[in-house]
């Protein structure tokens, strides 16, 4: 009976072990319903196999060990499989039949009750993995509830004879059963869960390196083998149809200029080295370039040949184009493994991957490095919560930063990526972008932006600072008028606007150097910085003006101002052991609701400024009605001057020049007029000015050119035409090229052409305009040097250009009468002329002392009203 036993024993486990590598096999993929049928059938089929091998035992009583399938059927498939499997096993036993039919059919029905009640508690409620323990109480718990089907059949006494003989072979038995069955049952479960668990990961894993754009390769060294996986055809660009699998293959996309240091560095790997990283360029097929970082580990055969290399390849491009444009080098995190540390440890950010259920799947190295985590802090299966609270115990300061739970869900959820910086105690700024992934999860990438941000800001500042005082450049300046302007209009805030330019400021540069003249430059900035409020704009505009914008300032407070800035600027200033002493002009206006537009506003500005420069007592003005008048008038003069250039409208009168050894004339000067409709004039000091600051200026010199050439037909030969010229004309390649044309237009000898030139063009100008003045002289012009003794002259500046005369400016001559000394410079200056081989002009010439005087002091020429006043036509004899 004992053997018997053993045998049914042996053949239940014997068919257990097929029916689990069946169901191993082949019952993975079912649905989960199907899948708990097939369980139930299973272990019914199994109960069937034993019940029809039974131990004899007392009293025509049999014995097999259905309570193993039948139980284990409930325990692990649920209520499904158990009746399922309790049902199969009634009939059978009912089938094969004997003198304890009834009991026998009911008891497969019983224990698939029990292991029902086990599993649900076992798995639900006490949520553990079934052990030996396990089985043994539910084959005890089993044979004890059984027991009252040994009594239906037959009756208690009869039972009980069955049982006194029988019970020690019906506890091994069952005891037995369960626990072969249930151990072999709970290894294939657990190998189902694991086969599961691994399908999950490599799927996450797939999702991380796809979200990160990483492609992978393989390549076999003895057989010249390549494989691609599908993300690197794109990224090369190359035709899959195309692609060989040789190593060839790779070579041909390489950049021609990246290519022998590419292949170097991979057969370095080769021949030794073992890991393979290099960046470089490759060539598409619509002709552009990308670049690509790569990173392989090699491996090597028993014999230390190379075998293969694995290896990761990821578009570089925007990160080279940063590096480019900031000229600041990243590090990029490069761990060396092959499998998911190799994927993961190669990218630069910090990545974290969570599930549908919030919970933490993958991370790498760099995400608690980034924010200092301990390495055991974070695990799998993590909850969002806990990682966020394990940021903020890290870094206090990111506690505010990190993204609300909530907030991510929502956005996630609607396909949204979400965006944040957040800055650690140390100063690191981290950037972290959280995107949706199929599934309902999302990946955190996370990457140290600090040299990045810092360098858009060093560029925000550059752009809107004065790099030589480091006060706010034209463009914030003209942003915050114009803010300020809006405001105004609004009626939420006023403000004040002052213009400020120094004065004497080029005398400084030209006696001391551009050096000293920018460190005045600086002191003044100082000086502006410390007289305004934080909040105020100081701005550099450019050369030597200045402006402020004083928010929330009254006329009262900007005129406070003005006096403090006039008086501390006007102080002497000390420029490494040079003294320089400026002065300052500022124009005022302010900032309220008749305010139309920052451009008008910055006009009345300037207005009230060259009022201010050009007033006796220079230093500030506030724009007021009489300069607005003024300001019109200029505009008026402005748009009229304008036209009348366009038409040609202007009058050329000429002012004769007369040669005082032969008391005859012998050039007449061209000058500009500007007849009005009622037939007054307005004056040239009026409007000569505005056409210098508007540029008009060169189509007024060539008006009068071509309008003295036509008058020179008329004169007497040997006279020679006087013309001014405006350091606007020079410099611009148009000059020389317009008196040539007009010279050959008119058949005008060019000897018989003066040009006066001021001193202002030969200080401070390119060679261009010294070009221009060589191109003349070459071509014949004369070139006379005008108000000489006024600006800054120097000898050296008539050697150099040669000019072939000069005018003695009218200040002098209108003194010469009453101060001896005015009369010494003009005979000196005469002097030098006559030496060097120029004739010299007395300008201002009005009376006949003056006459008498200049002629004694040895001056060749003169001109004024009492030789002769202009005239629209030239006077054949002088008046005097």
């Amino acid at each position: 009976m004992l053997l018997s036993g053993i045998a049914n024993i042996g053949l239940l486990s014997l068919g257990a072990l097929a029916m689990f590598f069946l169901r191993e096999h082949f019952g993975l993929k079912l649905p989960a319903r199907l899948q708990e049928l097939l369980i139930g059938i299973s272990f019914g089929l199994l109960a069937v196999l034993v019940v029809n091998f039974p131990v004899a035992i007392p009293l025509g009583a049999t014995f097999d060990t259905r309570a193993a399938p039948a139980m284990l059927a409930g325990f692990f498939g649920g209520p499904i499989a158990g009746v399922t499997c309790g049902v199969i096993a009634a009939a059978a036993r009912y089938w094969v039949g004997g003198p304890a039919v009834i009991g026998g059919t009911l008891s497969p029905l019983v224990y698939a009750c029990v292991g029902i009640v086990a599993g649900l508690i076992v798995f639900n409620r006490l949520r553990r993995k079934p052990g030996l323990p396990d089985f043994v109480v539910l084959a005890l718990a089993g044979t004890f509830f059984v027991l009252p089907c040994f009594f239906v059949d037959r009756g208690l006494a009869t039972g009980l004879t069955i049982l006194s003989s029988a019970w020690h072979l019906l506890l091994v038995g069952n005891v037995a059963g369960v626990v072969i069955l249930g151990l072999l049952s709970e290894s294939v479960r657990r190998s189902i869960l694991s086969h599961e668990e691994t399908e999950r990961s490599l799927t996450m894993l797939d999702l991380a390196r796809h979200s990160a754009r990483i492609a992978m390769w393989r390549y076999n060294f003895p057989a010249d083998r390549l494989e691609w996986d599908a993300a690197m055809f794109p990224l090369y660009d190359v035709d899959p149809t195309r692609f060989s699998g040789r190593f060839a293959d790779w070579t041909a996309c390489v950049h021609p200029d990246d290519l022998s240091r590419a292949v170097a560095e991979f057969e370095n790997a080769r021949d030794g080295g073992g890991r393979f990283t290099s960046r470089f360029r490759i060539r598409c097929r619509d002709g552009s370039v990308r670049w690509l970082q790569a990173y392989a580990q090699c491996s090597f055969d028993a014999t230390g040949a190379p075998a293969e290399a694995i290896g990761l390849n990821w578009d570089v491009s925007e990160h080279k184009l940063l590096e480019y444009n900031l000229r600041a080098k990243e590090t990029e995190a490069r761990e060396r493994t092959r499998e998911l540390e190799s994927l993961l440890a190669s990218m630069r950010q910090g990545v974290m991957l969570f599930d549908a259920d919030d919970r933490l799947q993958i991370w790498n190295a760099q995400a608690v490095q980034l924010f200092d985590l301990k390495d055991n802090s974070l695990r799998a299966g993590m909850p969002h919560e806990a990682v966020a609270e394990a940021q903020a115990a890290a870094d206090g300061r990111l506690a505010s930063a990190l993204p609300n739970p909530r907030t991510v869900r929502k956005r996630l959820r609607d396909g949204q990526i979400y965006r944040l910086k957040s800055r650690k105690k140390d100063g690191t700024i981290i950037a972290t972008t959280l995107s949706p992934i199929p599934g309902d999860g999302w990946i955190e990438t996370h990457e140290d932006i600090t040299d990045l941000d810092e360098a858009s800001e060093r560029i925000r500042i550059a752009a809107e600072t004065d790099a030589l005082t480091g006060l706010s450049n034209r463009a914030v300046f003209s942003r915050e008028l114009e803010a300020c302007v809006a405001a105004a209009r609004q009626g939420t805030a006023r403000s004040t606007l002052l213009l400020i330019d120094l004065d004497r400021f080029k005398a400084v540069n030209d006696k001391f150097g551009h050096l000293k003249g920018d460190r005045l430059l600086v002191q003044v900035g100082q000086i502006l910085k410390q007289a305004t409020a934080p909040n105020d704009v100081v701005a550099r505009l450019g050369g030597d003006e200045f402006a402020i914008i004083l928010k929330l300032g009254t006329l009262a407070n900007a005129q406070t101002i003005a006096e403090r800035l006039v008086d501390q600027i006007a102080q002497p200033h000390t420029l490494e052991g040079a003294v320089v002493q400026p002065g300052v002009s500022i124009g005022i206006v302010a900032i309220d609701e008749t305010a139309t537009d920052p451009e008008t506003l910055h006009g009345y500005a300037d207005a009230a400024l060259y009022r201010a420069k050009s007033s006796a007592d220079p230093g500030y003005r506030i724009f007021d009605e009489d300069i607005r008048k003024a300001l019109f008038a200029r505009r008026r003069i402005e748009t009229g001057l304008a036209a009348a250039v366009e038409t040609k409208d202007l009058e050329i009168w000429f002012q004769p020049i007369v040669d005082l050894s032969a008391s005859q004339i012998c050039t007449y000067e061209a000058l500009a007029r500007w007849r009005q409709p009622d037939g007054s004039f307005i004056a040239p000091d009026q409007f000569i000015p505005v056409a210098e600051e508007t540029g008009l200026i060169e189509q007024i010199g060539l008006l009068a050119l071509e309008r003295g050439l036509e008058a020179m037909r008329d004169w007497p030969e040997g006279t020679r035409l006087s013309l001014n010229t405006s350091p606007r004309q020079f410099g611009k390649g148009v000059l020389v090229p317009a008196v040539a044309a007009a010279l050959e237009r008119h058949g005008t000898p060019a000897a018989r052409i003066e040009l006066e030139i001021t001193e202002n063009l030969l200080i401070n100008s390119g060679p261009e305009v010294f070009e221009d003045l060589d191109a003349l002289a070459a071509l014949g012009v004369g070139l006379v040097l005008d108000d000489f003794g006024m600006g800054y002259s120097s000898l050296n500046r008539l050697h150099r250009y040669r000019f072939n005369g000069l005018k003695i400016d009218r200040a002098f001559i209108q003194r010469m009468e009453e101060d001896e000394t005015s009369a010494a410079i003009v005979s000196a200056i005469a002097g030098l002329a006559r030496c060097i081989g120029m004739h010299c002009t007395a300008e201002g010439v009005e009376t006949q002392a003056q006459l008498d005087l200049v002629h004694k002091a040895g001056c060749g020429r003169a001109q004024g009203y009492l030789l002769g006043r202009p005239g629209p036509h030239a006077s054949a004899q002088p008046t005097a």
